[in-house]
C-alpha cells in the first residue's frame, strides 16, 4: 500500500499510510475549537481521503479533548452578513460544517472516531457521523446550542435520535444536559468506553483492523447502513441552516453569546 504525501495544514493533520488515514483535529491549546479555516481544511482532507487508497479512517483530536465545537472567540470572518450585519451562520453550515459531516458519511471508508474529553456542539456531529465511536471514560457530550440561543447543527437533529432515540435526543438537545461516557454508551451514542489510557489504543486497533479488511465489502456495508438515513440527514442539514441563520440574527444568540463570554447564566426570560 502506498503512502500519500502529507498536505500542509495549519489546524489539522492528515497521514495516509498502510491503508489507514489518520485525521486529527490539531488545535490542542484551544481544545480543538473549530474555526472556518479549520473547517475548510477538514473538507479538503476528507475529500483527499475519499480519493485515496485508504481502507479506513481514524478520526481523533490532539491533546485531552476531541473538540469543544465552534470557536465562539473567533467570529466566522469571511461569511456573508445578515440584514443586521451579523455573520450568516446558515451559510457557514451549508458551506463548511455540513460538508464535513456529509463527507464522513459519503466517503467509502469506514470511520472510527476516538474521542475523549469534550465533544461539544458541532463536534458531536463529527463523532456521530463516524461508523464506530470509541470513547475514553473522561468523555462527555454536550449539545451547548440551546444554552447560547442556537439550534443543533451539523445534522445533529438527525444523528442524535438515529443513535439514541427521540426521548434521549430531546433530553440532550432541549435541556442541554452533559452526557457522560457511560450514559453515552447506554444510549448507543458510542460503541465502547475504556479508561483514557486504553481508549486511544483501542480506537487505533479497530481502525487498523478495518484498514486490512476487504475494501469494497466494507464500503458496501457502510453504504447500505446509511442508505435510508441519507435523506433524513440532508433534510436536517437544510432545516438547521435555515433555523441557525434566524437564531444567529436574533436577540437570543446575542444574550447567549455574551453570557458565555462573561461566564454567567443567560437571561432569556425577557426576550
Amino acid at each position: 500500500m502506498s503512502t500519500a504525501p502529507a498536505p500542509t495544514y495549519t489546524s489539522i493533520s492528515l497521514d495516509i499510510a498502510d491503508g489507514l488515514a489518520r485525521l486529527t483535529l490539531n488545535r490542542p491549546d484551544a481544545r480543538n475549537a473549530l474555526t472556518l479555516d479549520m473547517g475548510k481544511e477538514l473538507v479538503d482532507a476528507i475529500t483527499r481521503i475519499g480519493e485515496s487508497d485508504a481502507r479506513a479512517v481514524l478520526l481523533t483530536g490532539a491533546g485531552d479533548h476531541f473538540s469543544v465545537g465552534a470557536d465562539l472567540k473567533s467570529p466566522p470572518t469571511g461569511a456573508p452578513l445578515t440584514e443586521n450585519d451579523r455573520p450568516d451562520l446558515g451559510w457557514v453550515l451549508r458551506e463548511v460544517y455540513n460538508p464535513i459531516v456529509r463527507g464522513l458519511r459519503e466517503i467509502p471508508q469506514p470511520v472510527v472516531a476516538g474521542v475523549r474529553g469534550s465533544v461539544v456542539g458541532v463536534a458531536i456531529a463529527f463523532a456521530l457521523a463516524s461508523d464506530i465511536v470509541v470513547a475514553a471514560d473522561d468523555t462527555y457530550f454536550f449539545s451547548s446550542f440551546v444554552k447560547i440561543g442556537l439550534v443543533p447543527d451539523g445534522g445533529g437533529t438527525a444523528l442524535v435520535p438515529a443513535r439514541a432515540g427521540y426521548a434521549r435526543a430531546a433530553q440532550m438537545l432541549l435541556l442541554g444536559e452533559k452526557v457522560t461516557a457511560d450514559t453515552a454508551l447506554a444510549w448507543g451514542l458510542v460503541n465502547e468506553v475504556l479508561p483514557a489510557g486504553e481508549a486511544a489504543a483501542r480506537a487505533e486497533a479497530v481502525a487498523v483492523q478495518l484498514s486490512k479488511g476487504p475494501k469494497t465489502a466494507q464500503a458496501a456495508i457502510k453504504h447500505m447502513l446509511g442508505a435510508t438515513f441519507g435523506e433524513e440527514l440532508e433534510a436536517a442539514f437544510e432545516a438547521e441552516a435555515v433555523a441557525q441563520r434566524v437564531q444567529a440574527d436574533g436577540p437570543e444568540f446575542i444574550e447567549g453569546a455574551m453570557a458565555f463570554l462573561q461566564k454567567r447564566e443567560p437571561n432569556f426570560g425577557d426576550l
